[in-house]
């Protein structure tokens, strides 16, 4: 009997680890300690410091790589150079760079000073979870293009990227806080009467201008009309009233040039033959009698 329950003891604990492993299967991975606190987000931070000033003082030439150092230690903003994408964009040596820095960028938003800096050497920069990243300008130009195939080649004529973290905000503010970042006019139409005080979420990371707006206005169950350089936020029916404004505009003006091209035949053949006309001599004026 002894020899037997020895068996099957040694039997069992043989036994253990197999069901303990399950079944020859690979051990789960360990779950995080509780209470663990997850990695804190530095977007806010990285967007607070492109809202800051310049300060950045010099009159002088600085390659890229101190360029970065000098914004981590006045900025604390950490910033990537993406050397291979600038060496595929005319840049041969992006560490060799060099950019002109003036005491004239000191109190300018950093986001302003520094996409002028990094215009010289045709870069700018994308605003990336932990920091920014400096692109070539092609890079930076082709996601302000992604939602507007047929935009023009020219880099001012396409909308701004714009990057923001936006909780619970009122749509009236976090309008106004991206037509800040992007030197642009937004405007909330009176006829939204109630949508201003809106809650609003959302988290943007190098999105063109209008498609952020967009994509704050529909929270509000409102819709973006563009006109000219503006951006307005209004109900469905009054942004189709404005549209057939200006699509009676355009007819009127469309008429107008028609009826030019009309008169433009009548007015050359008129003129043509006026200087077909012989000229007439003028009369000679009679001497007074002596």
């Amino acid at each position: 009997m002894s020899k037997w329950l020895m068996s099957a003891a040694f039997a069992a604990a043989l036994a253990a680890p197999a069901a303990a492993d399950g079944g020859g299967k690979p051990p789960a991975p360990p779950k995080p300690a509780a209470g663990a606190a997850a990695a804190p987000d530095a977007l806010p931070h990285t967007l607070a410091a492109l809202r800051s000033r310049w300060e950045i003082k010099g009159h002088e030439k600085v390659r890229l790589p101190e360029l970065v150092a000098r914004l981590e230690e006045s900025h604390g903003l950490k910033v990537v150079l993406n050397r291979e994408q600038l060496k595929a964009n005319g840049v041969d040596n992006p560490d060799a760079a060099e950019v002109s820095v003036s005491d004239e960028l000191v109190g300018v938003r950093v986001s302003v000073a520094l996409a002028q800096v990094l215009a010289q050497v045709n870069a700018a920069y994308l605003v990336r979870r932990d920091g920014i990243e400096v692109v070539p300008n092609p890079v930076s130009l082709q996601l302000a293009r992604r939602d507007e195939p047929n935009a023009p080649d020219q880099p001012e004529l396409l909308p701004p990227l714009v990057s923001a973290v936006i909780r619970g905000r009122t749509l009236a503010d976090a309008v106004a806080e991206l037509a800040e970042d992007a030197d642009a006019t937004v405007v909330v139409s009176p006829a939204a009467a109630a949508a201003p005080d809106t809650a609003v979420n959302a988290r943007l990371l190098n999105v063109p201008l209008p498609v952020a707006l967009d994509q704050l206005a529909c929270q509000a169950d409102l819709v973006v009309v563009r006109r000219g350089g503006t951006y307005t936020l209004t109900t469905r029916d009054h942004a189709a009233q404005l549209r057939k404004d200006e699509t009676a505009t355009l007819r009127h003006h469309q008429d107008l040039e028609d009826i030019r091209q009309g008169y433009r035949p009548l007015i050359a053949a008129a003129a043509e033959e006026k200087a077909d006309q012989p000229k007439k001599k003028p009369k000679k004026k009679a001497k007074a009698d002596e």
